[in-house]
């Protein structure tokens, strides 16, 4: 993945973590790269619906 904010590359894998600390680095944004065979690494490719809570209308999308 590479940090947008300062240009950082780093190997992620399935046991990464994140540190924030509010007076040198308050945020990451992050993309993510494929490696050289295409295939992501530690991860999949489902698609995932996004969860609906129950009880909350959900907006149709037209107005």
């Amino acid at each position: 993945v590479t940090d947008q904010l300062d240009g950082t590359t780093y190997t992620w894998t399935a046991t990464n973590y994140v540190h924030l600390d509010p007076h040198t680095r308050p945020a990451h944004i992050f993309t993510i790269e494929r490696n050289d065979e295409g295939v992501r690494v530690g991860g999949d490719d489902r698609v995932r619906e996004p969860r609906r809570l129950p009880g909350v209308p959900q907006e149709s999308g037209s107005r």
